[in-house]
């Protein structure tokens, strides 16, 4: 009996080794297993724009600007709303609102930028992170700040891809890449480009209520700066 008792206890040891953690007392979400260091899972508290989300790691609030992705400008007041910014902030929104997400920092870029914002992959499980999601779905372009990061060619192909696709910001009918303005979006890079007085803020003709006109500059601006 002692014998089948000591088996039994041996045979138990084994199984509860042999288990994942998601089996043995736990069943949140699976943290992703990249190359480099990731940190999380943090709650999401704010989707600042396109390209920047604010995390909640315990009390305190990190500002983190994604690496390798530039979605258009939609909150500089020195810079007119950008084509498609509007597009790239919801689809931000969409992704990553209301979310548990880990960050993957990468030592090649450094651990901040000059404005002490957290630079990082953003990654929400296992899949692609959201900083390559956002290239390839064609709501920004890939950008390369000084020095070459972990998946710059990755996120290049993403742009080629998206690219080729006509995806997003890269589409005919929206910004030509967002390079330069077609005047039948009435989408600007520049507040230095003129556009007609009845010529619409935002492809399809769409005004969203944060955003109008500037008469004098001919180019779309947050309302706050232009009333």
């Amino acid at each position: 009996m002692r014998t089948l008792a000591v088996l039994l206890a041996a045979g138990l040891v084994v199984a509860v080794a042999g288990c994942s953690p998601a089996q043995v007392g736990g069943s949140g979400p699976t943290p992703p297993r990249p190359p480099g260091a990731v940190v999380g899972p943090f709650p999401v508290t704010r989707v600042v724009d396109g390209d920047t989300v604010k995390v909640r790691r315990g009390s305190a609030v990190l500002t983190v600007r994604l690496i390798g992705v530039d979605t258009p400008e939609t909150k500089d007041p020195r810079r007119p709303v950008q084509c498609f910014g509007v597009e790239a902030s919801a689809r931000a929104n969409t992704l990553l609102r209301g979310r548990q997400v880990w960050l993957e920092y990468d030592p090649s870029q450094g651990r901040h930028d000059r404005y002490g914002r957290d630079l990082a992959y953003v990654r929400i499980g296992t899949a692609r992170t959201v900083n390559e999601t956002l290239i390839r779905e064609g709501y920004g372009r890939e950008y390369t700040y000084d020095r070459p990061y972990r998946y710059r060619a990755l996120f290049q192909a993403a742009e080629r891809s998206a690219r080729s696709a006509g995806r997003g910001l890269w589409a005919a009918a929206a910004c030509a890449g967002g390079v330069t303005r077609s005047v039948s979006t009435g989408c600007s890079r520049s507040a230095s480009v003129e556009v007609r007085s009845d010529e619409p803020c935002f492809p399809g003709g769409s005004r969203p209520p944060a955003f109008r006109r500037d008469p004098r500059r001919g180019v779309c601006r947050p309302r706050s700066l232009v009333e």
